[in-house]
């Protein structure tokens, strides 16, 4: 019977409790909400991208990179690069990230992305969507390079920005090892995703 009685009072207290916490009984009635909650391609948001243009262009390097801004400490879920197969190419991509090697990339982070092969790619620009299989988390902020590298294939066909975007740069490189061929004010079509910490 005492325990009736206090099931009553714990219910009318989660529920007029709700509203202040976003309408989440677990913050109130449960264990909590964990900060920094797992950051998904469910609930992430652009962090950053490197403009978009109509101008594409065959490069047959098989590393391509540009630069992009973690304005914050985050984690990392996806990118989404702009490619299109222009010949048939029976190659695969693979997304990775690379930290700054100043105004180049400069050592791999992590190349977990999934693999797209370019048959399933079609023949005008499309949003590539690279997801990494384990997001990287605590990434510092700072400036990272994106790079798409291809295997098996003939040549990249990819969109970037060539409108004379001060500051943009892409890289090239035949094995990600270097020395690397970049320039300035252009860049891969890149968009990385994730959540600040």
């Amino acid at each position: 019977m005492i325990m009736k009685r206090l099931i009553l009072p714990i219910v009318l207290i989660c529920f007029f409790a709700l509203p202040v916490y976003a309408f989440n009984p677990m913050v109130v009635c449960g264990g909590g909400v964990e900060a920094g909650a797992s950051c998904t391609v469910d609930n992430d948001s652009e962090l950053d991208n490197t403009g978009w243009d109509t101008h594409a262009g065959n490069i047959t390097n098989p590393y391509v990179c540009s630069e992009v801004t973690l304005s914050a400490q985050s984690t990392i879920t996806q990118y989404i690069i702009g490619i299109y197969d222009g010949g048939g190419d029976a190659g695969s991509e693979i997304a990775s990230l690379w930290t700054d090697g100043t105004n180049e990339p400069g050592s791999l982070i992590d190349n977990s992305s999934k693999t797209i092969a370019m048959t399933s790619i079609g023949p005008t620009t499309e949003a590539v969507v690279f997801v990494l299989d384990t997001p990287l988390t605590a990434q510092p902020s700072g400036t990272y390079w994106v790079c798409v590298q291809e295997s098996g294939g003939s040549a990249h066909f990819v969109t970037y920005d060539g409108t004379g975007e001060s500051g943009e740069r892409i890289c090239y490189d035949t094995d990600g090892v270097g020395p690397w061929a970049c320039n300035a004010d252009v860049a891969l079509g890149v968009g990385i995703y994730g959540c600040e910490d």
